[in-house]
């Protein structure tokens, strides 16, 4: 049974953003705007679900939450007033010695994500191997699962994936709907997953949106895969108030014939790349049309990573027949990128640069925003970087403003790249 209060106006219920409250053996308690309803359980969209968050109405039980750096910058969408109240990482000391004793001179005005409010899961684990625990759309057993998309609802809350060896899911589906993964821990254990394409992994020929949310990504550079999560499908992928620790590789890997969108949003990333793998963010190597935002995330490369890329890899394909690749628009925006100088490498840098725009192998990006970033390019070449060796791809309308650096305070500006790939930071 689903329980709807607060409902606004009198629209069809599948119009409304509901809030998750609880899931509990398949019944889920929702939250909307008004009047009290009761109605069967039905299939529920991604954009309907979010667990119980910061709204600065009273919940009982709860006090209204207080974002330490204000409000100014909540209305434009910070993330704080979305956050649990608890969550499996914080760093509050993040900017005044928690980087290898570094304290900034200058930090954003704006609420961080994994500094002033908590990412990742909180409260009690279960444990997936319990009989009937895993929804009806989750098949098969042992350490690699099947995801069944087109079973609905398909929301996979607050267990424990690094139990037994650690998880795996291959999703298939052929109607787009909607796989949930909220309040989750995945991490590999001695005898982890042998999937290549890391813990969640979007089949070919897949039709199916996957939104990840107040989960944890704890790898301690122990697997062997392209990213966390990996698509060769047709589909939205969302991760949101999520935390990645000791990534090997990338977050979110697209493969060749992918479609759709990736977009990240108040995340934290501590640790990425070891050498095995390039550690970038995302990595997108399709030829299909693309769609690729970042949006007040912090990600931060440590002085034991090494050779990456980027922090924010923005390119819309690789050489081969993955290429040439379209990237209709990307965005990154409002995130904090910090590559600390790497001792043990060449010209210590851990990352080429943290902002790296790619339009080789007539590569081209219809439209693209880099505004108000923070950016500590200790470890690296550049801070923003734009690569076209050859006037084979193209940069559409673009804008580069606001951008600072952690390092000094000042702003970071300057005319990157070339010919008909130019990015003007102002």
């Amino acid at each position: 049974m689903i329980s709807f209060g607060h409902c606004l106006g009198k629209l069809p219920i599948s119009l409304h953003r509901a809030q998750q409250l609880k899931i509990a053996n398949q019944d889920t308690l929702f939250v909307l705007r008004s009047p009290v309803f009761l109605i069967p359980l039905i299939p529920v969209l991604s954009q309907m679900i979010e667990p119980v968050r910061h709204t600065g109405a009273t919940v009982v039980g709860r006090a209204p939450y207080t974002c330490p750096q204000g409000t100014a910058y909540t209305l434009a969408g910070d993330g704080c007033a979305g956050a649990q109240d608890n969550g499996s990482v914080r760093r509050p000391d993040y900017f005044w010695g928690f980087i290898n004793g570094v304290v900034y001179p200058t930090r954003p005005p704006w609420n961080v994500a994994g500094v002033d409010y908590a990412v990742g899961y909180s409260g009690t684990l279960k444990d997936p191997s319990v009989p009937n625990s895993l929804p009806l759309c989750v098949e098969g057993s042992g350490n690699t699962r099947r995801i069944d998309a087109d079973v609905q609802p398909c929301v996979l809350d607050h267990f424990d994936f690094s139990l037994n060896g650690g998880y795996c899911f291959k999703i298939t589906g052929a109607n787009r709907n909607t796989v949930v993964f909220s309040n989750d821990l995945f991490s590999h254990g001695p005898s982890n997953c042998t999937e290549h394409s890391g813990w969640i992994f979007i089949d070919r020929d897949t039709k199916a949106n996957i939104l990840v949310q107040d989960s944890e990504f704890d790898d301690n550079y122990s697997s062997h895969s392209n990213g966390a999560i990996t698509t060769s499908g047709d589909g939205d992928i969302t991760v949101s108030y999520s935390a990645a620790l000791g990534i090997t590789g990338r977050l979110e890997n697209v493969n060749n014939g992918a479609t759709g969108s990736i977009t990240n949003k108040y995340n934290y990333v501590e640790g990425i790349g070891n050498g095995e793998e390039h550690g970038e963010i995302v990595e997108i190597n399709t030829k299909e049309p693309y769609v690729y935002n970042e949006n007040w995330n912090n990600y931060y490369a440590s002085d034991t990573n090494c050779c990456d890329t980027a922090l924010l890899y923005i390119t819309s394909g690789a050489p081969g027949p993955q290429g040439p690749g379209l990237l209709l628009s990307a965005t990154a925006s409002y995130n904090v990128l910090i590559a600390r100088a790497n001792p043990t490498q060449k010209n210590e840098v851990t990352v080429s640069a943290p902002i790296w725009v790619d339009t080789t192998f007539t590569n081209d990006i219809e439209t693209l925003a880099v505004d108000n970033n923070y950016i500590d390019p200790s470890g690296s070449y550049h801070a923003v970087f734009v690569y076209p060796p050859n006037d084979t791809g193209s940069i559409g309308a673009a804008s580069c403003v606001g951008n600072t650096s952690l390092k000094t305070g000042l702003p970071i500006k300057g005319t990157f790249g070339s010919k008909s790939s130019v990015l003007v930071c102002r």
